[in-house]
């Protein structure tokens, strides 16, 4: 990996991270929302970006509710829609 590569992944990621960082709760969820539907529907791409754009989702997710009914083997399962009770994540 070059080095330059390595620094325009680090960016996109913190871009992300601060995104996520200043949404609300519910944004937040309506968000994985529109990605799961669209993993679903398969209307989407997979690549570098949308890795890190997943990540820092569940990161942030992590950072902020208990989110263990939608983690396996500590990989975040985008299959189902989600929603919010009691600061746990459920799916739908």
């Amino acid at each position: 990996m070059y080095y330059s590569d390595k620094n325009k992944k680090e960016k996109i990621s913190n871009e992300f991270r601060k995104e996520f960082s200043l949404l609300s709760d519910d944004d937040l969820i309506k968000r994985f929302n529109t990605l799961s539907t669209n993993i679903r529907k398969k209307r989407f791409s997979y690549g570098i970006t949308m890795s890190i754009y997943m990540k820092k989702m569940h990161d942030e997710l992590n950072n902020r509710f208990d989110i263990s009914n939608i983690v396996n083997d500590s990989q975040i399962s985008f299959k189902n829609e989600i929603m919010i009770i009691n600061k746990k994540i459920i799916k739908c």
